[in-house]
């Protein structure tokens, strides 16, 4: 799990899966915006049935227990490299909480990560890859593209698309691609790329 224990839920004798929630925490009190997850963190179950007086093993299977996503900005138009600039994402269409059976519960969740110039160009930024918590049903990803508090752009696939509705899974790898000012962009979702062309600028 990278080290922190404090993410996972803690269990006793007796609890049940259904009690124990993931819960996403919020950036500050002031603000509804959720904290990305940042460290790797994996989920497996096992049932099974067995005599007490006997010595056992059993092999667990585990898988990311959240969402991972990643977006990826090109900025050819000096907005993210001039003074005061902020570049940030905001993730929408998650839950708040995911129970044990990795799915969605809670509240709806906006997931904000901010982004930064690895290679100081002042043309390629990224969020590097966090973890949201699954989508609820008839909730779709998006990504709204932000300079500080000002919404550049917002990142819908459309419903009538092949990938639609995209929604985060747990054990699930979202990678979006854009370039600010374009009319296009790019949704890596496992190991398939698909373009869109469906941006409505602001």
């Amino acid at each position: 799990q990278g080290g922190d224990a404090s993410s996972i839920p803690v269990f006793s004798v007796g609890d049940r899966l259904t009690e124990k929630y993931l819960t996403m925490e919020t950036r500050t009190r002031a603000t509804d915006l959720c904290t990305p997850f940042q460290k790797e963190l994996y989920l497996g179950t096992l049932s099974f049935t067995e005599a007490i007086d006997l010595e056992s093993w059993h092999a667990v299977g585990i898988s990311h227990s959240y969402c991972r996503v990643e977006v990826n900005v090109t900025d050819l138009t000096g907005v993210y490299s001039g003074a005061g600039a902020d570049p940030s994402v905001r993730v929408n269409g998650t839950m708040t909480s995911m129970d044990m059976h990795k799915k969605g519960t809670g509240n709806p969740a906006t997931v904000h990560a901010g982004m930064i110039c690895p290679l100081n160009d002042g043309k390629v930024y990224t969020t590097g890859r966090f973890g949201v918590l699954p989508s609820s049903d008839g909730q779709t990803i998006s990504v709204d593209i932000y300079n500080g508090d000002e919404l550049l752009t917002n990142l819908t696939v459309p419903r009538n698309s092949t990938v639609s509705p995209l929604i985060a899974e747990a054990g699930g790898l979202l990678i979006f691609d854009y370039e600010l000012g374009q009319s296009e962009f790019f949704v890596t979702v496992g190991d398939f790329r698909y373009r869109f062309v469906t941006i409505d600028d602001m």
